[in-house]
């Protein structure tokens, strides 16, 4: 919620160009992980580009979809979750047919993350080139503290729309659903149905 009424105020552009590259970026810092307390620090900052990007799509999404607005952000929606739904399989596949025989080690997941970073960077640049020049919610300009004004005006206009909440919510059920699915269904494919 902040992402977008922070994107009200400096625009949809910047707040997307920044959700982007953390995207692009973020998938790098995989490499440098060597224990689990750092993978939840990086997963984490990794998290924010999520909170960051996604709401600001969604609202580029509704400013430029019209009177398709309902349908545009369905298939905007659908879309996120396949490609995220695809991104376990993909890695998985890669560790399993793409390592020694006795399984995967660091240095094969390092090669998955650097994949994933090179897509990630691949994302930032067509980001780059479809962003370049447009902007459909144009900044707001004044002080640092009308814009301040203006973001939690924006958070206050959000949180009183029951609609906006009830359908926020729903995506947040949606989310947490497909989080549980990718967390759970891989201990279930190798624990219970003994799959590699």
């Amino acid at each position: 919620m902040p992402s977008g009424a922070l994107s009200d105020v400096i625009g949809r552009r910047r707040t997307l160009f920044m959700g982007l590259t953390v995207f692009g970026v973020m998938p790098f810092t995989y490499l440098l992980i060597t224990d689990y307390s750092l993978l939840i620090l990086i997963r984490f900052l990794h998290g924010l580009a999520t909170a960051t990007y996604g709401p600001v799509a969604m609202a580029l999404v509704a400013d430029i979809a019209g009177a398709k607005k309902g349908e545009w952000l369905s298939w905007f929606s659908s879309v996120t979750i396949l490609g995220t739904l695809a991104g376990a399989p993909v890695g998985g596949f890669l560790l399993t047919y793409a390592t020694a025989a006795n399984g995967p080690g660091l240095y094969d997941f390092r090669l998955v993350f650097l994949l994933s970073g090179i897509s990630g960077a691949a994302a930032l640049v067509l980001g780059l080139i479809a962003l370049r020049g447009r902007e459909t919610v144009a900044p707001h300009p004044g002080a640092l503290k009308e814009r301040l004004g203006r973001f939690f005006s924006g958070i206050r206009e959000v949180v009183s729309d029951r609609r906006v909440v009830i359908t926020s919510n729903m995506e947040g059920l949606q989310n947490l659903t497909v989080g549980a699915l990718e967390a759970f269904l891989p201990v279930y494919a190798v624990k219970v149905a003994g799959l590699n």
